[in-house]
């Protein structure tokens, strides 16, 4: 992972501050670990009641959740909301440069609703498999 960073000019990551994704990041970034910083904003919706409960639960539950929160946790909307400030930060003061983004679900419908434009139906009704490296440009 750290050799793929290294050959796309990965310049710093950006990761949720739950363990597992900004480990995720360290690892990616290698030797590198001073360009890697954990934003609390990318955490993944708030489950509620709903967290640790197996994934096929919570697919079920998504579309349902957009504005309706997750019982004792956040909605989508809401979870769009508190990732709303990210985007405009990183091109505020990396513009130009090439960022690593590891986080959730929720951190890649935001950049499918904020850098593409999809609705939050639209990204909550989408699949992803694991894919490697998807990229989006911000304008």
């Amino acid at each position: 992972m750290a050799v793929r960073c290294t050959q796309r000019g990965i310049d710093l990551a950006f990761s949720s501050d739950l363990i597992r994704a900004h480990q995720t990041a360290l690892i990616a970034m290698g030797k590198d670990r001073r360009k890697v910083f954990a934003d609390w904003r990318l955490r993944e919706c708030d489950y509620g009641d709903f967290t640790l409960r197996q994934s096929k639960v919570i697919e079920a539950e998504r579309a349902k959740r957009i504005s309706e929160p997750f019982p004792n946790g956040e909605s989508y909307e809401q979870c769009m909301e508190r990732m709303s400030s990210f985007l405009p930060d990183l091109k505020r003061r990396y513009d130009g440069q090439t960022i690593l983004i590891v986080g959730h679900h929720a951190t890649h419908y935001m950049l499918d609703h904020f850098v593409d434009g999809k609705s939050l139906q639209e990204c909550v009704d989408s699949t992803y498999g694991h894919e490697p490296g998807w990229m989006f440009e911000l304008q």
